[in-house]
């Protein structure tokens, strides 16, 4: 019992010191998400209705705002983003995250939030990928809006927040020609540092030599 008890403790030590080197280091920070595709002008192909689409985004943590005042803060911190349906990806070079505390928006649904709190990634044009239907990609965004305004208690931080406290998940697609297509995000998260999945690996692995050794002595 008592080497199934220092087991225990060591894998639950070795996690924690795992994800604390996740947050130890401050930059880069990349988050990936799903989607699926609500609301589309173009009835066939990879942006049809009901398809997947998916992205990612990497950005340094440690930035400071490019633009600030109460309670908003916009940071030109990303480092490249990048959205994908079937074969096609397209990549934006001036993307930049906007987050809010109790304040406004409007998403390009013409939904209105207020107050809100809200975190944003914009990616603008140019971007490069393929065009759809004769027109190209002019920007798209992600959105993520507590309506309740009570997912930030106060500032406006650039650090990654709990996806669960935000009842609005959102993509949306702006075109050259005025079509917009818009998906609900099923999830989003930032994705591991891979030297913090081998540390926790490596931690458990150890652990399970000792025991096996402790047994056979």
């Amino acid at each position: 019992m008592r080497n199934a008890s220092h087991a225990r403790t060591f894998v639950v030590a070795t996690a924690a010191l795992a994800w604390s080197a996740v947050s130890a280091n401050a930059a880069p920070i990349t988050v990936a998400f799903n989607s699926t595709i609500l609301e589309s002008p173009f009835a066939t192909g990879d942006l049809a209705t009901d398809r997947a689409l998916t992205g990612v985004y990497t950005y340094e943590s440690s930035a400071t705002p490019s633009e600030s005042g109460t309670n908003f803060a916009r940071y030109d911190a990303v480092v490249n983003a990048s959205l994908t349906a079937g074969p096609n990806t397209w990549v934006g070079s001036v993307p930049d995250l906007i987050v809010a505390h109790s304040a406004g928006i409007e998403l390009p649904d013409d939904v209105v939030y207020a107050p809100a709190d809200f975190y944003l990634l914009n990616v603008f044009s140019p971007l490069s990928g393929p065009s759809v239907g004769g027109t190209s990609l002019a920007f798209f965004l992600v959105a993520l809006v507590d309506t309740e305004a009570t997912a930030y208690t106060s500032g406006t931080p650039l650090t990654f927040p709990n996806p669960n406290l935000f009842e609005v998940k959102q993509v949306h697609l702006n075109f050259l020609d005025g079509s917009r297509v818009h998906a609900r995000i099923d999830s989003i998260g930032v994705v591991p540092e891979p030297s913090s999945i081998t540390l926790l690996g490596l931690g458990i692995l150890g652990q399970c030599a000792r025991l096996i050794k402790r047994r056979r002595q």
